[in-house]
């Protein structure tokens, strides 16, 4: 039951039943990416090739900008470039596939269009298209899908937050993932070094976003390639790959399990699936 653990408060029934469910969902689609992914090795020559795509990357902006807006904000392409413009060189075509990634993860839904009829009936000439050549479809305009708005306020309940934390721990399903995310990343970091390749590119535009979009964190940071360099080379690629699997990646893994952290930090990718 969900009121197991005593340092957690007990949540009314409907809560209990909501926290339940998204608990569930949750084991679910982590299960899920551990049976149906190829191993890391392999998972991280797909990750690489996924991250040469500017379409990837302005869809991982897209979901992390979606855990700061409100429900009644208003995303339009438009506004994407205002927000993300200077950071990298996106066509319209791939914001535009961005947007619907980002409404196939579950994370946005698209606001209906409507048009406006000014002059009902037959059209006078002034408003034939030869002379509104500018006329057309409306932008398409996006919003925080409902189903995203309340899992945050789920997940923002600290004791509901802990108690995730504490059952995902004890299935043991949360170290296998964080081992599975740990490994990818390393191999794909063997293969492509610490030079300022398309990780570096990646994380160096999508994680001060990510910190203040999804944690809050409005001081400016800066990924310059020493300390990219320094990171890569001290934390990862000084170990083999025997001693990396075997013993620094489960350790990484129990660290990240031990520590608590919050979920939507953790699970940009699964919890928009969960509605």
């Amino acid at each position: 039951m969900v009121n197991e653990d005593k340092n957690v408060k007990i949540f009314p029934q409907p809560e209990r039943d909501e926290i339940e469910s998204i608990l569930i969902k949750i084991v679910r689609e982590m299960q899920r990416s551990l049976d149906n992914l190829p191993d890391p090795k392999e998972y991280s020559s797909i990750i690489l090739k996924e991250a040469r795509s500017n379409i990837t990357l302005a869809t991982v902006l897209l979901l992390s900008l979606s855990f700061g807006l409100g429900p009644k904000d208003k995303l339009d392409p438009k506004e994407f470039r205002k927000r993300f413009g200077q950071e990298s060189s996106f066509e319209p075509y791939q914001i535009t596939a961005a947007f619907d990634r980002a409404k196939k993860e579950g994370a946005y839904t698209e606001v209906e269009r409507h048009k406006k009829i000014r002059h009902p009936g037959r059209p006078k000439s002034s408003d034939n298209m030869s002379n509104n050549r500018g006329s057309g479809r409306p932008a398409r305009t996006f919003q925080v899908s409902k189903g995203l708005v309340k899992l945050r306020k789920i997940i923002s309940i600290e004791d509901a937050n802990k108690l995730i934390h504490d059952r995902l721990n004890q299935e043991g399903i949360l170290q296998e993932y964080y081992k599975f995310l740990i490994l990818t990343f390393y191999y794909a970091l063997r293969k492509e070094g610490s030079s300022e390749g398309i990780l570096f590119k990646g994380i160096k535009t999508a994680f001060p976003n990510y910190m203040k979009n999804v944690m809050g964190y409005n001081e400016k940071i800066d990924i310059n390639p020493s300390s990219w360099k320094s990171l890569v080379n001290d934390v990862f690629l000084r170990y083999d790959e025997k001693h990396f699997e075997s013993l620094v990646a489960p350790r990484l893994a129990n660290f990240l399990t031990e520590n608590q952290l919050d979920y939507h930090s953790f699970f940009l990718k699964i919890l928009p699936k969960l509605q």
